[in-house]
């Protein structure tokens, strides 16, 4: 299992449209992927979720990934939360 913090980039934070994508994304890895930030966590498989977290733009939030591709998986999330396509 392997993690690394990340900053959310989209001005508007993660919201419906972001949440769908990641769920989307993290569907094409083995690996289990979460969000983790203040204490609670998020599965990348649960689109409702991620958006209890309520991440704002400039949240720091950790990305953590187990499994046979986790460091791909956390890669591709990492970057399309910190610099991915914006809305």
């Amino acid at each position: 299992m392997i993690h690394r913090a990340v900053i959310v980039t989209d001005p508007a934070g993660v919201h419906a449209q972001t949440a769908q994508e990641l769920v989307l994304l993290a569907k094409t890895y083995a690996s289990s992927l979460f969000l983790r930030q203040a204490g609670r966590s998020a599965s990348l498989r649960e689109p409702i979720g991620i958006l209890a977290l309520a991440l704002p733009y400039g949240a720091t939030v950790e990305v953590w990934a187990d499994g046979v591709d986790e460091h791909e998986a956390l890669a591709a999330v990492a970057a399309h939360l910190s610099g991915g396509s914006h809305h």
